[in-house]
């Protein structure tokens, strides 16, 4: 048991250190022939080491050395050499979300679930996030519209929403920006210079909070009858002093049409509630 937990703790460690590293070293598998990218910071130093390559070259030309050794490191210096002679430069741009001014989790209380009849589809759908109060509500919920450019609707799913069942009867409710908004693939597209590639660090807010999942929860209800695709609307809401909900004043409700609602068991590591629920909420695999 003891040898598990080292081995979860050394594999996290190892993880977060590469992550860290891909930051200023890739390699691109993109065509036949690797190729390797560093960051352009590093680019004195390569050349610095291709010179030093080029004198122990010449120096183990001139000391005498059996000729199977000399042959041998010879073979490793050109290799390296030639690695080193197609690095492509790379550099770090940061493109960051929208964030609030400010935004304590103890004022966001709960979800809000609904089903409304509907001539049309048969169920009018209703997600809202639960406020403790109306000004720190509509400030994160104006945030949330900026994901979304301010737009009522989101076919593109600008705004993503999740529901993790996770163990203990409780879900965890996540709500961040897609990292393919438009705005960020232009933002790449406008860096892009000659001779370097650059690599895009997207910073963002990811908002989650455990809620519990028990047979008087309404998201019970909605994850019977709701399936992915089917439109609803996302507003903001906050609980008045009569305990009643209503509608945050001045923020506009979103048409939405997409949400994930999966077990814990079943994200992967394409999910970014997988990444988040191992690294920051410490769920074990």
């Amino acid at each position: 048991m003891k040898l598990n937990k080292l081995y979860k703790k050394i594999r996290k460690f190892i993880i977060l250190k590469w992550r860290n590293i891909g930051f200023f070293i890739k390699i691109d598998f993109s065509n036949k022939i690797p190729k390797l990218n560093i960051h352009e910071k590093y680019e004195k130093t390569i050349k610095w080491i291709l010179r030093i390559l080029i004198f122990v070259g010449i120096l183990i030309s001139i000391i005498s050395l059996p000729w199977y050794i000399s042959l041998i490191i010879t073979i490793i210096l050109i290799s390296i050499e030639q690695v080193l002679e197609n690095v492509v430069f790379m550099f770090n741009i940061c493109f960051l979300q929208p964030l609030p001014k400010e935004f304590n989790t103890k004022d966001w209380l709960g979800m809000l679930f609904g089903f409304l009849p509907d001539d049309k589809n048969g169920r009018k759908f209703i997600v809202g996030m639960i406020f403790e109060n109306e000004n720190s509500g509509k400030e994160l919920f104006d945030c949330i519209s900026l994901w979304n450019y301010n737009n009522e609707e989101d076919k593109s799913n600008n705004i993503q929403i999740s529901f993790i069942l996770e163990k203990g009867n409780e879900y965890s409710t996540y709500i961040y920006p897609s990292a393919n908004r438009p705005s960020i693939k232009e933002a790449e597209e406008k860096s892009k210079e000659n001779g370097k590639v650059n690599n895009l660090i997207i910073f963002g807010m990811m908002l989650c909070k455990i809620f519990p999942y028990n047979q008087n929860s309404y998201f019970k209800k909605f994850k019977e009858y709701y399936k992915d695709g089917t439109k609803y609307e996302f507003g903001g809401y906050f609980m008045d002093k009569n305990k009643e909900y209503k509608c945050i004043e001045g923020t506009k409700k979103i048409i939405k049409w997409s949400i994930k609602i999966k077990n814990r068991s079943e994200l992967t590591k394409f999910d970014q509630e997988y990444d988040h629920g191992r690294f920051s909420m410490n769920i074990k695999d």
